[in-house]
Order: C-alpha cells, then sequence, then structure tokens
C-alpha cells in the first residue's frame, strides 16, 4: 500500500497535503495544551539555547530540560522511522512505510488521550511526557514522507517550503524573461 513505487505524483501530493494538514492541525493542539512547538524543531532549538542561559544565570532548569527533551524526541522518532523503513526495505516488504505511520497514530492517539484526561497546567512532568509523544509522531511523520517523496517533502515545517519556492520562482522569472526577449 505504502510504499514509493506504487505513489503517482498526483498520490504523493494527496499524501503531503494530508499529512502537512495532521502536522499543523498537531502543532496548534500541543501549541494551545503544552505551550510548545512540536512540528518544527527550530523554534525549540532557540528555546533550548535560552534555556541553558537561563540555568547558568538563574538556576532555572525547566526550559533546558523541556525543550532538549522534544529535540530528543522529534530525533528519536525521525531514526525510528529511518529504521522501520530499512528493516522493512531489506526484507522486501512492498508496505515499507505503514509501520512508522501506524506508530505516529497511536503517539497521537496517545497524545490525544493525555491531553483530554490530564490537566496539563497542573502537572509539568506529564505536559512533558505528552509533548515528546507528538514530537516523536512529528519525527516519524516528517522522515516517512521524506523517504517517501524521494526527500522533495518535508511536511512538519514551512521554511524549507518557502526557501523552494524563493529559489523556484527565481528560476521561473529568469525563464519568462528569456521567453518575453
Amino acid at each position: 500500500m505504502l510504499s514509493a513505487r506504487a505513489y503517482s505524483f498526483r498520490m504523493k501530493s494527496r499524501l503531503a497535503i494530508s499529512l502537512s494538514w495532521i502536522g499543523g492541525y498537531v502543532n496548534v493542539v500541543a501549541w494551545m495544551t503544552c505551550g510548545a512547538a512540536v512540528s518544527h524543531m527550530s523554534g525549540n532549538a532557540t528555546h533550548f539555547g535560552q534555556g541553558v542561559i537561563e540555568l547558568f544565570s538563574r538556576g532555572h532548569w525547566f526550559g533546558l530540560v523541556f525543550f532538549s527533551s522534544l529535540l530528543v524526541s522529534f530525533l528519536a522518532g525521525a531514526a525510528i522511522s529511518g529504521i522501520c523503513i530499512e528493516g522493512m526495505r531489506r526484507r522486501g516488504h512492498r508496505s515499507k512505510y505503514i509501520l512508522p505511520l501506524a506508530l505516529e497514530a497511536i503517539l497521537l492517539s496517545a497524545f490525544t488521550i493525555g491531553v483530554d484526561w490530564i490537566d496539563v497546567s497542573q502537572h509539568i512532568g506529564w505536559l512533558t511526557i505528552l509533548a515528546c509523544c507528538a514530537c516523536m509522531a512529528m519525527g516519524l511523520q516528517n522522515a516517512a514522507i521524506t523517504r517517501i517523496s524521494g526527500s522533495v517533502v518535508r511536511t512538519t515545517h514551512v521554511t524549507g517550503v518557502i526557501t523552494d519556492l524563493g529559489l523556484e520562482s527565481v528560476q521561473y522569472f529568469l525563464w519568462l524573461k528569456d521567453r518575453i526577449m
């Protein structure tokens, strides 16, 4: 089912759009409940750096621990996705992307249930665990769609897409200029 050979450009586009929607939705829910972005890590890396400064200047350690946990969880999700995909590929399975996406669904289900049942404002430990579940799910998703699309699509951040849009728009305008003149 989820085999890169089986996907046409149209099918990959639909998958990219739907997974991007999921990434954005999860990010909004996590931002509202946990106060952290879980689908892109550049902001969390900045907050991690701020946490290092706060630890040494004021002795506050929560920011450092929280944001490093988010970064490590996203990285772990991407690595687990790679392990699953490569393991399935080496065993000759056609549906090599289904396992990372199933793990993502399980983690997002746990995140959703946890957000519904637990008052994260009262339980900082649970807040971190739930945010890490969402980050790991986004790492799984981003790595899977990266492999499915041949490193063209990233569903959990916009910077690469906007960069590509900027680069391609210059190429288009140069092509257009050459056609007109």
